[in-house]
C-alpha cells in the first residue's frame, strides 16, 4: 500500500473512531445498499467451480454474461442451468464478442447488421437451450445511445464498463446507482488483475455503497486458483481475492444483487439518458475534496471499523 493510501485509510479509521452517526441516509429510506458481481465471456467451468459449490447461494448471487454460446458443450450448458437454479442470473454477451466501436465503428447504418450478427443469433441459441436472458453486457463496454435503443428491443437491461485511473473506485460515481436514480445503462468497474484495483480500494467502494445506500457494480472474467499457473492472468481474479471481497460485503451487510434485480432499483419514472457514463474527470484538488467528503460520510460505520482495519492493513 502506498503512502497516500495509508494516510487515507488511517484518516478514515480515525474519523470512524471519533463519531458514530451519519446523516446521509434519511430516516425511513429503504435500505438497498449492495453489490453486483458480474462475469463475462465463456469461463463456465471456473464460474461453476467457485459459485456452484457454495452453500450460501441464497445470499451470494452473481450474473454471468455469456458470449460464444454456440460453442458451449452440453456439460457447460448444464452447469449454467445449475447456477441459474441456485439463484444466479445468466445474461447475454453477444454471439462472437464483437464490439460496437472496434467492429462496427459506431456506424448507425450498421445497427441492423449488428443485431443480425451479434444479438438475434445469440438470443435464439440461448432460448433453444431453455434460457430467456433479459440482461446484456457490451463487449469492451463499447456502446452509444443508437445501439442501446436497438439492443434494448431484445435485452432491456444493459451493462457497460467504466474505468478512470485518475480516481479511486469509491470516487467513480458512474459505477454506483441508488433508488432515486434514473438510467438507460449501468456501468461496472473491473476487478480483474489487469485493472490494478487492490482489495482495500474495492472495499472502500463497498463502504461507499453501504454509507450512501447505493449499489456498486463490478465485473471480472476468469476465477483463478491461487496455485494455478494462470493465477495472474490479466483477465481474471484470484479466488482468494474474491473470497475476501465477499466476506467484506457480508460484514458490511450489503445485499448481493443479480444484474436484473439491481436494474430495478431506481428508474421509478422510467429510464432516461445516463449521460454521466461518458463523463471523465481528473484528479487534483477535486480529488482531495472527494477524499474529505467521503471520509466524513463514513462515520456511521463505527461497528465495522475493527474488522475492516485488519483487512486493510494486510497490504
Amino acid at each position: 500500500m502506498n503512502l497516500s493510501r495509508k494516510l487515507f485509510f488511517s484518516g478514515f479509521l480515525l474519523l470512524v473512531a471519533l463519531a458514530s452517526h451519519s446523516p446521509l441516509q434519511a430516516a425511513g429510506d429503504k435500505d438497498v445498499a449492495g453489490v453486483v458481481l458480474s462475469f463475462d465471456d465463456t469461463y463456465v467451468k471456473q464460474w461453476y467451480d467457485y459459485f456452484g459449490q457454495r452453500t450460501d447461494n441464497d445470499e451470494v448471487k452473481a450474473t454471468f454474461f455469456v458470449s460464444y454460446w454456440h460453442t458451449l458443450s452440453d456439460a457447460e450448458i448444464d452447469k449454467l442451468r445449475l447456477l441459474r437454479a441456485k439463484g444466479h442470473e445468466i445474461g447475454n454477451h453477444t454471439y462472437s464478442h464483437k464490439g460496437v466501436a472496434g467492429d462496427y465503428n459506431f456506424d448507425p447504418s450498421r445497427v441492423q447488421e449488428y443485431l443480425g450478427d451479434q444479438i438475434i443469433p445469440s438470443l435464439l441459441n440461448m432460448r433453444a437451450d431453455g434460457f430467456s436472458p433479459v440482461s446484456f453486457s457490451y463487449p469492451s463496454g463499447e456502446r452509444n445511445e443508437v445501439y442501446d435503443a436497438a439492443v434494448r428491443q431484445y435485452f432491456p437491461y444493459l451493462r457497460t464498463t467504466f474505468t478512470d485511473v485518475s480516481r479511486e473506485m469509491f470516487q467513480t460515481g458512474e459505477i454506483f446507482h441508488g433508488p432515486n436514480d434514473q438510467y438507460e445503462v449501468l456501468a461496472g468497474d473491473g476487478i480483474d488483475n489487469s485493472y490494478n484495483n487492490p482489495v482495500a480500494e474495492i472495499e472502500a467502494a463497498l463502504l461507499r455503497a453501504k454509507t450512501n445506500n447505493e449499489i456498486v457494480t463490478v465485473y471480472a472474467h476468469r476465477i483463478l486458483a491461487d496455485g494455478s499457473p494462470d493465477a495472474d492472468h490479466p483477465y481474471g481474479i484470484r479466488g482468494s481475492k474474491l473470497d475476501r471481497l465477499i466476506v467484506a460485503a457480508k460484514e458490511m451487510g450489503l445485499k448481493f444483487y443479480t444484474f436484473e434485480e439491481a436494474w430495478k432499483i431506481g428508474n421509478q419514472n422510467g429510464p432516461v439518458s445516463n449521460t454521466n457514463i461518458t463523463v471523465s474527470s481528473s484528479g487534483g484538488s477535486g480529488s482531495v475534496n472527494a477524499y474529505i467528503i467521503f471520509l466524513l460520510s463514513l462515520v456511521s460505520l463505527l461497528k465495522l471499523a475493527p474488522g475492516i482495519a485488519k483487512r486493510l492493513f494486510r497490504h
